[in-house]
């Protein structure tokens, strides 16, 4: 890899580039090796420095986190395209490619864009793009800047710096990119692994259906405990109350319907009233008013309920704001009871698990955050589905180490789970040199596994494209680099285990067909699209593999 780095950089703003395949040679010398500068190490319980982020911190992931989510928030196009999921493989991997451009970037000297570079950038991003003109749509930035408004956690502050950060990120990008190309021998061995035929037996394994003898002991249980307090830990959390305004609460308010204001509801709403179109059945007859008298009725009421609901909500509001009015003060509990609401102690919640509760919208429920850091304790007004509510700031509960009696039953499922996998593991290694020794040929290779407990498939002779689910993933990555009459080793995957055996390997006999220089051409072109993020993939998951914990010296 390194060789084909340089060989690109060379061809572009050599100063830059190189500088950079410096650092990338340099950090691989000093991270790479025999040494052990940290001794025996855990991500649970010690932090976990990646170019200046504590990966084990909560705050840092989480900022980590909202800056990947603006950044593809700003450029769909790049996060939705198929070379970026591929290449990529979501979000999650995205926020930490982020990291590690952005640690490249400032080994380097990628300096931060001026205003009006970075204004440039801003109208290049693909959210703002009209899509009938492709020019930069002023209307769609305002959309999204009034979307980011009602969503606390995304400042204006955030996006200049998601901005700032992209700007240098796109720099480190060009430089890892290149023309698009293909060596002949890569893309011949993936023509011809395209076009084989494999005719092959697949023998599968159920975890669900291993299950050893496990005896719990306490002293696991509470080793397990220990060694993993963040799986036990509650993230800082916030302690609120909700006051609703609720449409039940204020329908003696509302005037008895005429029956003009009934007729004219109905057939407004009419839709709500009629039977639904089944389909391949006659048409129903039509719902008449007289039909539905009753609940209509009990609908304009309610409607007219929360109309009023809302408004003494507001009301409310504008009292407590002009008056200054103090959480549990008797004026506050007056103002409560004057305009007709209710208080409601919300469980805990976290910035993380903001979950729906009892109809109160997510974005309401974050509001609160806002307030731990302010001075005034309501948030604004929310519409609900029966009428309003804003949400009262109680306080902010420090993260909690929950004790082991409160979490046992999760400690001793999660112990259980884990020894039942490293048993497994040890028994896969028992049956792969059983499977190996015997499998002969097809015939014995079905016979043992079926002995085994294996369910074994024989599944009409495929290509690549249309090979069997089974032979998805990482089986696939195994199964592909064998000939005929070979086995496969035993691939363990979260419900299963895998093993294969190659009957017969046909490859297409012609290697110069046009066929395979389209085929080339589409990966050389696939390469290109990429622009940089499958480079710093590979650069990625090589720098992070040297954060892994490593064994304690004997």
């Amino acid at each position: 890899m390194i060789t084909r780095i340089q060989n690109i950089l060379l061809k572009h703003n050599k100063w830059l580039f190189s500088a950079l395949l410096v650092v990338i040679i340099v950090t691989f010398v000093l991270t790479i090796g025999n040494q052990n500068f940290g001794g025996h190490r855990t991500f649970e319980s010690e932090s976990v420095d990646y170019y200046g982020y504590d990966l084990t911190d909560g705050t840092t992931v989480r900022l980590i986190q909202q800056h990947a989510q603006l950044s593809m928030a700003m450029d769909p196009e790049m996060a939705s395209s198929l070379a970026f999921r591929r290449s990529v493989g979501g979000a999650q991997d995205y926020a930490l490619l982020r990291i590690a451009a952005l640690g490249l970037a400032n080994q380097v000297g990628i300096p931060e864009p001026t205003e009006e570079e970075l204004k440039d950038f801003l109208r290049s991003r693909s959210r703002f793009l009209n899509s009938d003109t492709g020019a930069f749509d002023t209307n769609l930035y305002t959309q999204f800047s009034d979307l980011l408004r009602s969503t606390p956690q995304f400042t204006d502050g955030m996006v200049m710096r998601v901005l700032q950060e992209d700007y240098r990120i796109a720099h480190v990008r060009e430089a890892l990119s290149g023309p698009g190309y293909i060596l002949p021998v890569e893309g011949q061995k993936r023509f011809l692994e395209q076009e084989s035929e494999w005719t092959v037996k697949v023998a599968t394994y159920d975890y669900a259906d291993f299950s050893p003898e496990i005896v719990v002991e306490e002293a696991d249980i509470v080793a397990f405990y220990e060694q993993n307090p963040l799986r036990y830990t509650l993230p800082e959390r916030l302690q609120t109350s909700v006051v609703r305004f609720k449409a039940s609460n204020f329908t003696d308010q509302v005037p008895a319907p005429s029956e003009a204001a009934i007729t004219s509801y109905f057939t407004s709403n009419s839709f709500r009233y009629q039977p639904r179109q089944e389909p391949d059945a006659p048409e129903p007859a039509p719902i008449t008013l007289n039909d539905v008298r009753e609940r209509v009725t009990a609908d304009y009421i309610n409607e007219r309920a929360a109309q009023i609901a809302r408004a003494s909500s507001e009301t409310f509001s504008v009292y407590l704001y002009e008056s200054a009015i103090a959480r549990d003060s008797e004026e506050f509990i007056q103002a409560i009871e004057d305009n007709g609401a209710a208080v409601e102690t919300l469980p805990p919640y976290s910035f993380d698990n903001t979950q729906m509760i009892a109809g109160l919208r997510p974005d309401l429920l974050n509001s609160a955050w806002v307030l731990a850091q302010g001075d005034r304790y309501f948030s604004d007004l929310a519409e609900t589905a029966d009428g309003a509510a804003l949400i009262i700031y109680e306080a902010t509960l420090p993260e909690e180490l929950q004790s082991l009696e409160t979490v046992r039953t999760s400690v001793e499922a999660s112990w259980t789970a884990e020894e039942k996998r490293r048993l497994f593991t040890e028994q896969v290694t028992l049956w792969e040199d059983s499977i190996t020794e015997a499998a002969t040929d097809g015939a014995a290779f079905k016979a043992t596994t079926e002995a085994l407990g294996f369910e074994v498939t024989e599944p009409e002779t495929f290509t690549a494209a249309d090979r069997p689910a089974s032979l998805r993933g990482r089986a696939w990555d195994v199964v592909r680099q064998l000939d005929s009459s070979e086995v496969s080793e035993l691939i363990v995957t979260e419900p299963s285990a895998v093993i294969a055996f190659i009957e017969e390997k046909n490859t297409p006999p012609d290697l110069a067909s046009t066929a395979q220089a389209l085929f080339k051409n589409s990966v050389a072109d696939d390469r290109e699209s990429t622009g940089g993020w499958y480079v710093l993939r590979e650069w990625t998951s090589k720098t992070l593999a040297q954060l892994e914990p490593e064994e304690e010296a004997l």
